[in-house]
This record gives C-alpha cells, structure tokens and sequence, in this order.
C-alpha cells in the first residue's frame, strides 16, 4: 500500500484550509505523484511537488506555486518551502544540549533538501560523519552504522530515513539511543508508528507550508505576483521520543545531575538543592557542569524552564502569569525578561508564531510566519 509522505499530507491539509476559511471555490492541483496532468485538461491554478508538470502548466499559461525540495529552486519559479537549514540546526541544538560530542548524517546527496539539512545541521555541530543513500545497499549502511563510536547522534534527513537506521541498528546488535541516538525529520505519524522505537523528529510544520503556497498561489490568480520567488517557512521544535531521549554525557553524575534538572527545574529547583541532593558542593558541581557541557547549572535550569514555557505558549491557551508558575519562573516579568534574552521576542510574540492549531491561522498571524528570500538571478538565456 502507498502511503504518501507526512509532508505533503500536511501541506495538502493547509491547501484545503486556507481554501475554506477564504471560502473559496476551487481545489489546487496536488502533483503528489509527479505525473504531468493530461493534455486536455485545464486548471486555473496548481499546486505541484515535482518538474514534470511545468511544461504543460507553462502551455495553459496556467500560474502554479511548487512545494518540493528534491531540486534546489529555479529562478523563475514561485516557490515555498520549510527552511531546511534551520531544520537542520534544531536537530543540531537538540543534540548538543543533551550533552553529544559525536555527530552523525544519513540522508541523500542527490537530493536538495537533503543537503541543506545537512548544511544546517554540520554549521551547529562542526564535524560529522556523513553517510550518502544512493542506492538500497543494506549492508554497506550497516556496516557504516555498526563503526560510529559510542554516543553518536544521527540525524536523519526524514523520518523514512530515521526509521530504517533504527532497524538496521537494532540488526547489527547496537542500542538505540544507549549508543546511538536518532533523530529524524516530519514527526510522521506512519513512521514513528511502524519503528522499531518511538523517533524523535523535527516538525515541519507542513500546513503551514500549504497554506502559505495556497495563499499565493490565489494572488497569483488574480494577477498577483509576490514580491520574491522563494518563500521559507521555519520549522517548529523537535518532537522529543524514545529514539533521542537520553544524555550523551560520560560522566555519571552529570548525568544524573542532567536528569533531576530536567525533571525538578520547573519545580523551582536551586542549585544548593541539587548539589545537596548529589551529595557533592556545589562549587564541585558547577566546575564539572562547566567542563563537561560549556555551561553553568543555573544556565541549564533556566534552558529547561524556557523550554517547557514554550510548550505551554504553543500547545496551550493559559494566561503569560500561569505558564511562568508552571515552568518554574514564578515572576511573569522575570520570565518575559528571561525569555525575550533566550529568544529575542516577548513570550506573547512567541506564542502567535509557534501556537500548535489543528487548522492553520488567519492570513494576520500567518504573515509572520513567512521568511521570503531574495529573488535569485534569472538563467541566461541563450540567443537564437
């Protein structure tokens, strides 16, 4: 049975959306299967994810907007996609806040967003081991898999990628995440559901990206172009599972240090609590905190504390007074103070750009979503 991937059901989602809060009377075109449309067909705009239905499209004078990012975009082409260099630094941040010092890459070299996950991801953490998928060559990946040190983090280029490597880790006797920790890219439901394990994933935020491409792709009906060809929309957080939920951290204590934190910082936790707990002063717990992780105890607590704020802010509706009650910060002015330095926007701005909603915003809170790139030069083109 085919099933198609979780992006472009999202996307499909945010078409459809945005046509019936607009009340609109038409159905886009979804090219889900890169088949060009018939000859005698006529469509007065489309949505497509692939190349093959240009030159048809170009033939009806018919405007289209694409949403793939398997070819990196053309010039002359309208174009929105999730930013997939900032894809690839979440994963980056991800990892690197749990503590990893080795990183790992598994996507597709002949494919662009692939590639630019990979650029995002490799600007965040430096070195990295890159495996290319070019072809189906099980053994060869396993056996790549089987020699990454103790404590990598693999972030996959999606979650069809990150589902395979965790069968064929599991097949070659290594432990995920205990040795390996995965991460993938989409938050599939399909994928995470069918792994061996639970995959930690990036959200796209694929309606968003449907909405926006069905938004302009309406202008550009009426004669409207926008102002710049590519349009980016960011991603949300990483969707934390089984697959990535674990300290890359040698040292036992920090590690158990990491886990109490993350359990009690929104409980208000102090630092003189948490060495008395370790049994160890606190000045010996801030000197290997800062060794082993580049940060204080208190810088740590307070990056858990933002965290679990902006879950409520996007998953929830509570007031600003009782997130910051919640996420330990108690004061609503020290929380919007500590939040803005962590973000640099107010926790109410934060909120309208990341709340979580099973249908995609009005057109007002959209806009602030979009991230338009400058419009690349044109090809030349050649004299006849």
């Amino acid at each position: 049975m085919g099933l198609i991937q979780a992006h472009f059901r999202g996307i499909f989602v945010g078409v459809i959306s945005h046509g019936r809060e607009r009340h609109l009377r038409w159905l886009p075109c979804f090219n889900w299967t890169d088949d060009p449309p018939g000859e005698g067909d006529k469509y007065d705009g489309a949505v497509i994810s692939g190349s093959k239905a240009r030159p048809i499209l170009r033939q009806m004078n018919c405007p289209w907007v694409q949403v793939s990012a398997i070819e990196a975009p053309e010039a002359d082409e309208i174009t929105v996609l999730a930013d997939n260099r900032e894809i690839g630094r979440i994963a980056a941040e991800h990892f690197s806040e749990r503590g990893f010092r080795e990183f790992a890459f598994f996507g597709i070299q002949s494919h662009w967003f692939s590639n630019e996950r990979l650029e995002g991801f490799r600007k965040m953490v430096g070195t990295c081991r890159v495996y290319d998928c070019p072809t189906n060559d099980a053994r060869e990946f396993k056996h790549w898999l089987r020699d990454l040190p103790q404590g990598t983090a693999l972030f996959c280029a999606n979650d069809i990628y990150a589902r395979n490597a965790v069968k064929s880790l599991r097949a070659c006797g290594r432990q995920v995440p205990e040795e390996v920790a995965v991460a993938g890219v989409d938050n599939d439901e399909i994928e995470n559901l069918t792994s061996e394990i639970p995959i930690s994933s990036v959200d796209t935020r694929s309606e968003l990206v449907g909405a926006a491409a069905a938004e302009i792709l309406e202008g550009l009906m009426r004669g409207k172009k926008p102002q710049h060809s590519l349009t980016l929309i960011p991603p949300g957080t990483m969707v934390v599972r089984q697959s990535s939920d674990i300290l890359g951290i040698g040292d036992s204590r920090i590690a158990a240090a990491m886990g109490i934190i993350r359990d009690r910082a929104c409980e208000r936790l102090s630092v003189d609590e948490l060495a008395q707990q370790m049994g160890v002063s606190r000045r010996t717990l801030e000197r290997r905190f800062q060794e082993m992780l580049g940060r204080g105890i208190e810088s740590e607590m307070r990056r858990v504390r933002i965290q679990r704020a902006k879950h409520l802010l996007s998953e929830t509706s509570m007031p600003l007074r009782e997130v910051a009650e919640k996420a330990g910060f108690g004061d609503v002015f020290y929380f919007s103070t500590a939040f803005r330095k962590a973000e640099n926007m107010s926790p109410g701005e934060w909120r309208r750009q990341n709340r979580h909603l099973k249908m995609p915003p009005t057109t007002t809170e959209r806009n602030l979503h979009l991230k338009s790139m400058p419009k690349p030069p044109a090809k030349k083109q050649p004299i006849r």
